[in-house]
């Protein structure tokens, strides 16, 4: 789930209270399980705290059938199921009270986070397989993390950038060892047959990894399906905005998120409705003037 979020597929978001119920019971929650709790802060702190945005969702929905329900059930669950409805996507949770109404994914929610990752995936490798890039499922997802590990910092840029000089002068000097070297010739036309087998089987495997991950990714988003929120409504201006707003990674100014959400120039009066929304409701943001972003860090 972390990876995901930190490579930007995955998007972690909740209402506010559940960040201060984390904050009041953790310690406790450990204890009862026979856990460290200062670990368990630890890790709450460093690795999921600062990565989760807080959706303060308002009056939104408060209306809407189902969170009428909810709130004779389970008051507290309200916000979630808000949140659910605002963004379209279920929860990530086993709540019966949420997944009873249409608002959780119930028991398989890892099920919902591995889809996330098998699309991803699939995306990528297919994106290489365009370029001509021939890489196997597995192999490809564990290049990709190792070579955008390296590339994060100045050390991991540098030791990129010296392998790429290195195998370049191997290659130079083995063309040029080649031509001026009639034995070396031999050895290396004869090395190079055997590459040649070599890499028909490996263009085999990775054909295979090719289509597999295509199947999981295909899989992925038919699993990522089940997680969207039904609804019987026309999405409103306010939850084009909220969705549009969920997957930004940066805050954007009211005149980009306008054109986002219309796919196309917004008239005036439509800019001026956008912008009544954005200060309607507490979960939109602005982060600096006129630069809009969807809730916030945990206070």
């Amino acid at each position: 789930m972390r990876l995901l979020h930190n490579m930007g597929p995955l998007r972690l978001v909740a209402p506010p209270h559940v960040g201060q119920e984390v904050e009041e019971k953790l310690e406790t929650w450990a204890i009862a399980r026979g856990l460290d709790p200062n670990l368990a802060r630890q890790m709450w702190e460093q690795n999921y705290q600062g990565s989760i945005r807080f959706i303060d969702p308002g009056s939104f929905s408060i209306a809407e059938p189902r969170v009428v329900a909810l709130s004779r059930r389970d008051a507290d669950d309200v916000p979630s199921a808000q949140l659910a409805i605002l963004l379209g996507r279920k929860a990530l949770s086993e709540d019966r009270d949420l997944f009873d109404n249409g608002l959780a994914t119930g028991a398989p929610w890892l099920e919902i986070v591995f889809a996330a990752g098998y699309v991803a995936v699939g995306e990528t490798i297919q994106a290489g397989a365009t370029g001509a890039i021939g890489v196997s499922a597995q192999g490809g997802i564990q290049t990709i993390r190792s070579v955008h590990a390296l590339s994060l910092t100045p050390d991991g840029r540098q030791v990129l950038t010296v392998a790429a000089i290195v195998l370049l002068v191997v290659l130079g000097a083995v063309l040029l060892l080649r031509e001026v070297h009639e034995p070396s010739r031999r050895q290396i036309d004869a090395a190079a047959t055997t590459a040649v087998e070599a890499l028909k089987h490996a263009s085999q495997v990775a054909i295979g990894g090719y289509f597999k991950a295509d199947f999981n990714r295909r899989t992925g988003e038919a699993t990522l399906a089940t997680g969207v929120v039904a609804t019987s409504q026309p999405v409103s201006l306010t939850q084009i905005a909220a969705r549009s707003l969920a997957v930004a990674p940066n805050p954007i100014s009211s005149i980009e998120l306008a054109r986002h959400c219309k796919h196309q120039p917004i008239p005036a009066d439509g800019l001026i409705e956008l912008r009544r929304v954005l200060r309607t409701l507490p979960a939109f943001v602005e982060a600096t003037p006129d630069c809009w972003q969807l809730g916030s860090d945990l206070k």
